[in-house]
């Protein structure tokens, strides 16, 4: 059997790098706010949860930057104990993304009643 000249093959594996968002937390006497800044990352690319067991949320993005080069990121923030966080919202607009958590007046209270998953899934508006 004959064998012509092989191609080289070229690799098709992506290849990962690390983004590492700016944000800032503000608080304010009605609710909690983050905001992050995330440059060419699209609403699809990016997912909120709630961790409950470690109470902060987690947001994790991507998104491709040609060839098989994939800007990913993973960031989490704390939530504070007096948040609402069946309240927690998530909005993005352009590239920022914003997080919104309604404090609680009765948060003592409110946690006894309660029970949640391990990870509660944030919607992007």
């Amino acid at each position: 059997m004959a064998t012509g000249p092989r191609t080289p093959r070229t690799s098709t594996r992506p290849v990962y790098e690390t983004f590492e968002p700016k944000s800032e937390m503000k608080e304010k006497e009605e609710a909690y706010f983050v905001h992050v800044y995330l440059p060419g990352f699209t609403k699809e690319r990016i997912k909120i949860n709630f961790v409950r067991s470690s109470r902060v949320v987690r947001v994790i993005g991507e998104r491709p930057l040609g060839g098989n080069r994939i800007s990913n990121f993973e960031h989490t923030y704390p939530v504070p104990e007096n948040c609402e966080v069946e309240k927690l919202q998530g909005k993005y607009d352009r590239e920022f993304s914003l997080l919104q958590c309604q404090r609680s007046p009765f948060h003592h209270k409110f946690h006894l009643k309660h029970k949640w998953k391990q990870e509660k899934r944030v919607q992007l508006q």
